[in-house]
């Protein structure tokens, strides 16, 4: 009976900090969010002018964490989008750290990629990210064509996104 009553205590108090080691490991991860195909598609075919849409797609780009605000050029042409990064006490990880594994530039150019891809109309995007390498990173839809080629087929099926990502 003693060793029961011992033993349930003991269970909840693992589970309980087994779950929020999990948990941290999540709120870690989620400045580093994998690209998505399915939930991204969603968006292929929007417009510059679209603030949802254009917002719903930066919200599940990698460094979508830090993201502070973002703004979209619609006036007159090239139509463009600017991003702006910024640490967020609410994060726990460094801020620096949304371009963990790869430079800066090569982040930020495949989430310009794929801004590209989906939304039809925008020519320029500008990130940018205080404190990160050069603090503003420029792309034109011309020049991340030139590199990639067609960028309607980086997000044609997951074959093609997955050798995409990997180039």
């Amino acid at each position: 009976m003693k060793l029961r009553m011992l033993a349930i205590p003991l269970i909840l108090i693992v589970s309980v900090g087994l779950s929020g080691c999990s948990s941290n490991q999540v709120a870690n991860q989620s400045a580093y969010t994998p690209y998505h195909l399915a939930d991204l598609l969603k968006y292929k075919g929007s417009y510059v002018g679209n603030n949802s849409a254009v917002g719903s797609i930066l919200s599940m780009l990698p460094g979508h964490d830090y993201m502070a605000s973002f703004s979209l050029e619609t006036e007159q042409k090239p139509y463009g989008i600017a991003v702006n990064y910024q640490p967020k006490q609410s994060v726990s990880s460094n801020y620096s750290d949304f371009c963990n594994n790869k430079r800066p530039d090569e982040l930020l150019e495949r989430n310009a990629a794929v801004l590209f891809s989906l939304v039809q109309n925008v020519d320029v995007v500008n990130f940018n990210a205080p404190d990160v390498g050069k603090k503003t990173y420029t792309f034109t839809r011309t020049d991340v064509q030139q590199k990639y080629g067609d960028l309607s087929r980086i997000l044609h099926n997951q074959a093609s996104f997955t050798n995409f990502l990997n180039t």
